[in-house]
């Protein structure tokens, strides 16, 4: 199994989950099914031991490049679907508590939703085999279960008037339409106007992300240079800058000891994963936590202007020790 091929699926509180793990063979494909209905209370959890996995022959839907195929990210919907993204074709969508009962092999249990045609004609994938996660891309589900596509598109033609432009299109009702539906467009010269007189950087945005809350509202990475990030919200709605922050290492937190440990990786933007953590903090957690993030914040950000006016103090006395130079030997 390939960690990028399975998803999981809860049904409700209970306890009753299934994992599935899909497999593409070309024309034709495998799901690997483990189900594990919702037990009461007093059931044992011999029931639990003896889940056994399931083999479902599954035949592709006409539509999707399938040998070209890259899954970007697994949703589940509605406690019974899980979707398959490929984020430059479109959406494998499966009925999992269906599949899970269904005898016959030759029932249809994939359904294929593509992306909507301007997105279809737009940017290639930046990296072909898939290996680096997606800056340009998602697909992303809101809290009420509304498919959203999010595309940073860099068209070459354009080029010279927008070096971007933000898309977006809402899928409300995948299932029975595929219908997909025309969202917010914002040009680089906008999105840049949202935070003129702050210290953000003027470069392409990363990343995409859409609130739960708010479907309006979209996150964005902001790449200053290779050790100063920045995370925005963006209200697309309203055409407003919503929130900012700069990103902590994990040393600048103060949580490291002397202990040796395995080499750090190195954050670049794609491990965001929108949740509703916060909601389950009591308020005085809420608040210290709030009052932490507060403080680092502005401790970063005083050490990124430090870095800054040095950078600039040296880049000054490099040109004027060129002029110098240039002087001095026009001299001799």
């Amino acid at each position: 199994m390939a960690e990028q091929h399975i998803g999981l699926l809860c049904h409700g509180s209970e306890g009753g989950f299934t994992v599935v793990d899909f497999t593409n063979f070309g024309l034709e494909g495998e799901l690997c099914l483990l189900h594990h209905p919702a037990l009461p209370a007093s059931a044992s959890h011999k029931s639990t031991e003896e889940a056994d996995w399931m083999i479902k022959k599954v035949r592709l839907p006409p539509g999707p490049r399938i040998r070209r195929w890259i899954t970007d990210a697994i949703i589940p919907l509605h406690g019974r679907y899980l979707c398959w993204v490929d984020n430059y074709q479109g959406i494998l969508v499966v009925d999992v508590l269906r599949a899970a009962s269904v005898k016959s092999a030759t029932d249809q249990l994939l359904h294929y939703i593509p992306l909507p045609d301007e997105a279809l004609q737009s940017d290639r994938r930046p990296h072909p085999d898939g290996d680096c996660p997606d800056r340009a891309r998602c697909v992303c589900v809101t809290a009420d279960f509304t498919l959203k596509l999010v595309c940073v598109t860099t068209r070459k033609a354009n080029r010279a008037r927008s070096p971007f432009t933000i898309r977006s299109w809402t899928l409300p009702n995948f299932y029975r339409s595929g219908q997909w539906y025309r969202g917010h467009t914002m040009e680089a010269a906008e999105f840049w106007g949202l935070y003129n007189g702050q210290s953000l950087p003027r470069v392409k945005p990363w990343y995409p992300l859409v609130s739960l809350v708010n479907p309006n509202e979209f996150c964005f990475l902001l790449k200053e240079d290779h050790t100063t990030y920045w995370i925005i919200e963006v209200d697309m709605g309203n055409k407003m800058l919503k929130s900012s922050a700069i990103y902590i290492n994990e040393e600048e937190e103060g949580c490291t000891t002397d202990r040796p440990r395995a080499r750090r990786i190195v954050f670049d933007g794609h491990s965001f994963i929108p949740s509703r953590i916060s909601y389950y903090l009591g308020m005085d957690d809420a608040n210290k936590s709030q009052e932490l993030s507060e403080m680092m914040q502005k401790a970063k950000q005083r050490r990124v202007a430090q870095k800054k006016s040095q950078l600039e103090v040296e880049q000054a006395e490099s040109k004027e020790h060129v002029a110098e130079s240039k002087a001095a030997k026009c001299r001799a």
